[in-house]
């Protein structure tokens, strides 16, 4: 299943490439449904990385920070997750808290992000 979910992922970043935001957003928000129904925490910590990416591109900053927060909860917990996945996903949550205007909250997150990319 794994391997689906995998698929799909890469046709989500595919669309996402090509332009094709709909089908990439749809593609994404499966693959997180799937992620939870099969408990495949960093497939789905992946996923919503994505969806907050995107939710933020389209004006959604609420939804993008709660998927971004809850990726960066997820890699937080996975003893084997990259330190570029958790820095990529607390970048994308501190850019929803600064499209909420809340830049107090996003510096200690962006100031976090960036020493774990200074480390890679």
């Amino acid at each position: 299943m794994s391997q689906k979910l995998e698929a799909l992922l890469q046709q989500a970043r595919a669309d996402r490439a090509a332009g094709h935001m709909a089908e990439a957003r749809a593609a994404y928000e499966l693959a997180v449904a799937k992620a939870r129904a099969i408990d495949d925490r960093t497939l789905l910590a992946q996923a919503l990385r994505h969806v907050s990416d995107m939710e933020r591109e389209r004006g959604k900053s609420d939804e993008a920070f709660i998927a971004g927060q809850e990726a960066v909860d997820i890699y937080r917990q996975l003893p084997d997750a990259s330190q570029l996945d958790l820095a990529n996903a607390l970048r994308v949550t501190a850019l929803a808290l600064m499209d909420l205007g809340k830049p107090l909250e996003a510096l200690p997150v962006l100031q976090e992000a960036r020493a774990l990319y200074r480390e890679l």
